[in-house]
């Protein structure tokens, strides 16, 4: 589940060109992972020029309950089609 977290958290980087998370949390990890462990979960930035699919896929990925999201193999599934989609 981490690794599949750890996927959307990059996807969305590469993707954007930005971090998923900005606003008032401070510039360390130390903040950030207090936010986190404190139940403050931060909130991924709304307004990014993705398609809404991948938008919803990172979203997914990065869900609060780890058994929500998308085990590797299913992230597989589903990027193989979208490349299948996209070469023909």
């Amino acid at each position: 589940p981490s690794d599949v977290y750890a996927f959307g958290i990059i996807a969305y980087f590469l993707f954007t060109g930005e971090f998923p998370f900005r606003g008032n949390y401070g510039s360390g990890r130390k903040k950030v992972r207090g936010k986190v462990i404190s139940g403050n979960w931060l909130k991924f930035q709304e307004n990014v020029n993705l398609p809404s699919l991948l938008m919803e896929l990172i979203k997914h990925c990065c869900d609060r309950d780890p058994s929500k999201r998308p085990t590797a193999f299913k992230l597989g599934v589903i990027t193989e089609a979208w490349s299948m989609d996209i070469g023909s």
